[in-house]
C-alpha cells in the first residue's frame, strides 16, 4: 500500500471517529431534550390533576352545602320552636318521658 493510500486510510478512520463522536453528541442531546420534554409533561399533567382534585372538591362542597341548607333551616325552626315551650311545659314533657321509660 502507497503511502498516499496509508495517509487517505487515516483521514478517512478520523473523519469515521469525527462523525461518530458529532452524532453520539447528537444523540445524547437529543435524549436529554426527549427526557426534559417528557419531564415538563409530566409536570403539567400532574398540575392538571391537581386542579381537577379541586375542582371536583369544590363542587362536592358546593353540593354538601346544598343538601345541608334545608336540613340546617329545618333544624333552626324546631330549635327556635323548642325554645319557645314553656318551662312548665317542659317539665311536664319529662316527666311523662320518664314514666313511659321507667313502666
Amino acid at each position: 500500500m502507497s503511502v498516499d493510500a496509508i495517509q487517505q486510510v487515516i483521514e478517512a478512520e478520523q473523519k469515521a471517529e469525527t462523525l461518530l463522536q458529532e452524532t453520539t453528541a447528537l444523540i445524547e442531546e437529543k435524549e436529554k431534550r426527549s427526557q426534559e420534554a417528557i419531564e415538563a409533561f409530566h409536570d403539567t399533567l400532574r398540575v392538571q390533576e391537581k386542579q381537577a382534585q379541586q375542582e371536583l372538591l369544590e363542587q362536592q362542597a358546593a353540593e354538601l352545602a346544598q343538601l345541608k341548607a334545608p336540613l340546617i333551616e329545618k333544624t333552626a325552626g324546631e330549635i327556635a320552636t323548642l325554645q319557645q315551650v314553656s318551662p312548665e311545659i317542659r317539665r311536664k314533657a319529662i316527666n311523662l318521658i320518664l314514666e313511659a321509660v321507667v313502666n
